[in-house]
């Protein structure tokens, strides 16, 4: 049986906060977020408790259907709030 194969763009942070892309296919078009994400950690080893996942900004479900998505973004929590390195920055200076 051959299957019409579709591919979704997934863009990953790292620990240095860097990102990279990985499309990975995916056969129905009922294929839910979560899936997608089951299959990433199968497949690539990916820590996907580790993320939050949006596309283009916005927060997703993992119920989501990914046909209706054109890609799936993957970042990791900040370890130290942006303002809390400034104020310790300038602190540093002083």
């Amino acid at each position: 049986m051959v299957s019409n194969k579709n591919t979704i763009e997934i863009w990953l942070m790292d620990e240095a906060y860097q990102a990279y892309r990985c499309d990975l296919a995916y056969s129905s078009a009922d294929t839910t977020v979560a899936e997608i994400l089951q299959q990433l950690k199968s497949n690539h080893g990916v820590q996907i408790q580790e993320y939050g996942i949006s596309s283009f900004g916005s927060a997703i479900t993992l119920q989501q259907k990914i046909s209706e998505l054109q890609r799936l973004e993957l970042c990791l929590a900040l370890k130290i709030d942006p303002l809390q390195a400034r104020r310790n920055r300038v602190l540093k200076q002083k």
